[in-house]
């Protein structure tokens, strides 16, 4: 299994937008569809793309692409990431 990369310091992508206020610090997870049913997970966002969320989280999660741990980001589709009511991350 590949290993996610680490991009925990690195400078934004032409493209590349800080979070704007709307999402960030706002409660979400990243869902996952599998043939046992979909699977949420709570992260963080911490940046943005044209297309895709920057999230980051505080347990070990698996995605499609491998493992995120604790400390690492990861570019996951705007799709993908749902805004919840929750009490936020910290």
């Amino acid at each position: 299994m590949r290993s996610m990369r680490t991009d925990t310091h690195r400078k934004p992508h032409a493209g590349e937008s800080e979070s704007s206020q709307d999402t960030k610090g706002r409660p979400t997870v990243v869902c996952k569809n599998t043939w046992a049913g979909r699977i949420e997970s709570p992260c963080r966002v911490v940046g943005e793309t044209p297309t895709r969320y920057r999230i980051e989280v505080d347990q070990n999660i698996v995605l499609p692409r491998g493992v995120l741990r604790p400390g690492t980001s990861a570019l996951v589709p705007k799709t993908a990431v749902r805004f919840t009511d929750q009490k936020p991350l910290d």
